[in-house]
C-alpha cells in the first residue's frame, strides 16, 4: 500500500514539477518580463477544454516546448541550464514512463492545463448484497460474574487476532500485532448467514463496537447489543450480600451524542 500510494503521488506531481523546472531554466538570467505569466481570467480558459487522460511524458514534453519557444529556444538557454533541462527530461522519462494523468487538453499550448490545479475525486459505488442476519445464540449471562476471564464463559470466545484472521480481509491484516487481551463472542463476530465461500469477505457486515466487558485480569470482551442487554439485565437484578462472591467486571457503553 505504501509503495502504491507513493507511486501515485509522484505521478500526480511529476508534470507540475517538470513544468516549474522548465520555467525556471528557460527564464534564468533573462529579461524579467519573461518571468511573468499571463493571468487567466476567463471561464472559457479554465473550463473550455475537455478532460482527457494524457501521458505524463507528453505533458512534460509539451511544457518543455512551450517554455523554450516563448524564451527564444534551446539555443538561448543559459549554459548552466542546459544540463538542468536534460536532467528534467531524463527524470520524467524514468519515473513517468507508462503513466497517465487527467488533464484538459494535451497540445502545444498546454500552459493552462499545467497551471490548473486538478482535483481528482474518485467515487466508486459498490452495491452490498443483501444477507440474512444470524440468529444470535443465548448463553448464561449470569455466569459472567463468576468467571475470571472470557475463556471461562459458556460460549465460544475468539481472540481479536483470530477474529481478524477468520473474518477480515485483506489477509495481511492478520500480521498486525493485535492486542492479545482483547476477545469477542461468536455472536459479536458472526452477523450474517453464509460462509466465506459465499462472500468475498465479511468487511461489509462487521459489527460496530458498542459495549465491552472488562475482567479482573484486564481482559476485554467485545459483545453484541443483544448480549449487552442481557448482561445489563443481570446486573440490575443482582443482589449483593455477604454470601455473594463474584469477579469484578463491568460493562462499558460507547458514548453517543
Amino acid at each position: 500500500w505504501v509503495m502504491k500510494n507513493t507511486v501515485e503521488m509522484n505521478v500526480l506531481g511529476l508534470s507540475n514539477w517538470a513544468d516549474q523546472g522548465y520555467f525556471y531554466a528557460s527564464t534564468y538570467l533573462k529579461s524579467p518580463s519573461l518571468c511573468i505569466s499571463d493571468e487567466i481570467l476567463e471561464l472559457v480558459d479554465f473550463y473550455g477544454k475537455s478532460f482527457n487522460k494524457c501521458a505524463v511524458s507528453d505533458i512534460a514534453k509539451n511544457s518543455r516546448h512551450f517554455h523554450l519557444k516563448r524564451t527564444g529556444g534551446k539555443a538561448k538557454l543559459h549554459t548552466e541550464m542546459k544540463s538542468i533541462v536534460t536532467a528534467i527530461k531524463d527524470r520524467v522519462a524514468r519515473y513517468g514512463d507508462d503513466f497517465s494523468v487527467v488533464a484538459s487538453g494535451c497540445d502545444e499550448e498546454c500552459e493552462r492545463e499545467l497551471e490548473m490545479e486538478i482535483e481528482r475525486e474518485e467515487e466508486k459505488e459498490i452495491e452490498i448484497p443483501s444477507m440474512d442476519p444470524v440468529l444470535e445464540k443465548p448463553w448464561n449471562f449470569k455466569s459472567i460474574f463468576s468467571c475470571k476471564s472470557p475463556k471461562e464463559l459458556p460460549t465460544r470466545v475468539i481472540s481479536l487476532k483470530g477474529f481478524v484472521q477468520e473474518y477480515v480481509k485483506p489477509l495481511s491484516m492478520a500480521r498486525v500485532k493485535w492486542q492479545p487481551k482483547i476477545y469477542c463472542t461468536e455472536n459479536f463476530a458472526r452477523t450474517v448467514k453464509g460462509g466465506l465461500s459465499d462472500l468475498s469477505c465479511f468487511n461489509n457486515y462487521l459489527r460496530v463496537v458498542d459495549a465491552v466487558v472488562t475482567f479482573p485480569c484486564d481482559d476485554i470482551l467485545l459483545v453484541s447489543e443483544y448480549e449487552s442487554n442481557g448482561l445489563l439485565k443481570q446486573i440490575w437484578n443482582l443482589k449483593i450480600d455477604d454470601s455473594c462472591h463474584f469477579s469484578r467486571c463491568f460493562v462499558k457503553y460507547r458514548l453517543q451524542n
